[in-house]
Order: structure tokens, then sequence, then C-alpha cells
């Protein structure tokens, strides 16, 4: 669960009942309500090679850590992941994840 704005208590972590998910990139995606101004934020943070952490955003909660990015204009803002990774961690075409850098 990412709260809104990332505000999070200790009152708050024992009502929800799961793990918090903070961003480490603040996207404003709360102030705008915009996905492509929330993917240009993701992108004005990370740079062709950066490793980073990713959490995928399904049943799991799976994290895959040492994920590599690939920047490049014409580029889609996509992972892409073994199809037996996939599998394991229960993900299917069109879940999302969210970058942990």
């Amino acid at each position: 669960m990412r709260p809104p704005g990332g505000a999070t208590s200790s009152n708050i972590k024992s009502w929800v009942g799961m793990p918090s998910i903070i961003w480490s990139i603040d996207t404003l995606d709360w102030k705008t309500r915009d996905s492509a101004s929330t993917q240009k934020a993701v992108l004005n943070h990370v740079k062709d090679g950066d490793i980073v952490s990713v959490k995928a955003d399904n049943e799991r909660g799976t994290i895959f850590n040492q994920v590599k990015i690939c920047v490049d204009d014409s580029f889609t803002l996509e992972m892409h992941i073994d199809t037996d990774e996939a599998n394991a961690a229960k993900i299917a075409t069109g879940n999302t994840v969210t970058i942990i850098k």
C-alpha cells in the first residue's frame, strides 16, 4: 500500500495491516493526477544503466532487485521479465510496478 503523498505513521501502519511502499521518487502524482506527468517524473530521475529495485503491484508483492534501467527516447515505459519469473511471481500482462531507487 502506498499512502497518499507518502504520509504515514505507526497508527496508519497498524490500521492498514499491510506493508507500506514509499516511492523514492516524488512524482507529485497526487497533485497532477496525470499518467504522462508521472512517467516524465520517473524518467527525469533515472538514467540509462541505473540499477534499481522494482516492486510488482500484484498478489504476491514481489520485489525484483538489481534491475538494470534502459532508457532511450524510442522505448516505452515497460518492464520485461522472463516468463518463468513472471509465472512464479504471478505477474500478468498489464500489472504495474514501482521503481524503488
